[in-house]
């Protein structure tokens, strides 16, 4: 300590990461509903839990990613997602699928495209990769038209970047 200055601060930093799998992240049970995220640290008697959230690394949410997961006999969506309007981290589990649309990074990079009279739509997705195939129903809408349901199936991905094609049922 410097008399004339008076005390000096130091401030201290943790960083850390995490991998949390939904299927048994409950106690070896799989999660259902919605949870919050929080961190505690306990240091040099000092304890503090705060929600994880707004003060993040950037490339958070290039790696946050949507996924389907087995939880027993049946297929299961979990969905992190930054809450409104603390932006704090939160997961979704079992809840609506319509977040999947969060898995749509850039919807400006969503093609459509016609040739002789068949449409093609490209809509890059991020997500976990996938383990094996799941079942999707895409509904497309038209002005004065009931809309048309497609079934259809992602498969299986080895890569969270990599292209899924469609199979229709």
């Amino acid at each position: 300590m410097d008399p004339a200055a008076g005390p000096v601060l130091y401030g201290v930093r943790f960083e850390g990461e995490f991998t949390l799998d939904p299927a048994i992240a409950d106690q070896g049970r799989a999660l259902s509903g919605i949870w919050d995220a929080y961190v505690r640290l306990d240091c040099c008697g000092w304890t503090a839990a705060r929600r994880l959230g707004a003060d993040r690394n950037p490339a958070v949410n290039a790696e946050r990613m949507p996924s389907f997961f087995r939880s027993g006999d049946r297929l299961a969506f979990g969905n992190l997602y930054w809450t409104k309007p603390h932006s704090n981290l939160s997961l979704s589990v079992d809840g609506s699928i319509g977040p999947l649309c969060r898995a749509v990074r850039d919807p400006s990079r969503i093609t459509v495209t016609e040739q002789d009279g068949m449409l093609s739509a490209e809509i890059p997705m991020t997500l976990a990769p996938l383990a094996e195939e799941v079942p999707v129903v895409v509904r497309l809408e038209r002005t004065g038209a009931p809309p048309l349901l497609l079934s259809l199936s992602l498969l299986h991905l080895s890569e969270p970047t990599g292209r899924s094609p469609i199979s229709y049922a």
